[in-house]
């Protein structure tokens, strides 16, 4: 028998176990971090939309009751950078090159809103203040 076989066989003898078990366990964390990894993506993708839509949708309003057109402009420059925001197909090719910090965008978007509605004299005008006075008025109807 050959010694270095006999070493092994000696020195750890379930060294063949631990490698399988090894591997095993690295292929398992794999599927689950994709899967993990997909769920939050989901999610967080649901809530960028939401949010987009209501300041889409909130700036549209806003550019038709307007009148005197005073805030055009910064409307307008919220709807470019809406329209500019990377759509999924530029999220999922790489093939650019350049990394896309949604994030960052969303942030960008975030400030513009935020100055516009504080310009108005809403500040507090939100999704978030929007959907807690949609949710008191569901609970006190029912």
């Amino acid at each position: 028998m050959n010694e270095d076989a006999w070493d092994t066989i000696c020195v750890n003898p379930h060294e063949d176990q631990l490698a399988a078990g090894r591997t095993e366990g690295h292929e398992a964390g794999l599927k689950s971090g994709y899967s993990d990894g997909l769920d939050l993506g989901m999610s967080k993708g649901v809530e960028y939309g939401i949010e987009l839509g209501f300041i889409r949708r909130s700036c549209q309003l806003l550019a038709l009751r307007d009148a005197e057109r005073q805030f055009t402009s910064r409307v307008d420059d919220i709807l470019q950078a809406l329209t500019d925001f990377p759509q999924p197909e530029q999220l999922f090719h790489e093939e650019s090159g350049e990394k896309v910090d949604l994030q960052n965008e969303m942030q960008r978007i975030r400030a513009k809103f935020k100055v516009l509605t504080t310009q108005l004299k809403m500040p507090q005008y939100s999704l978030k203040q929007v959907l807690t006075v949609h949710s008191a008025v569901l609970s006190t109807e029912w």
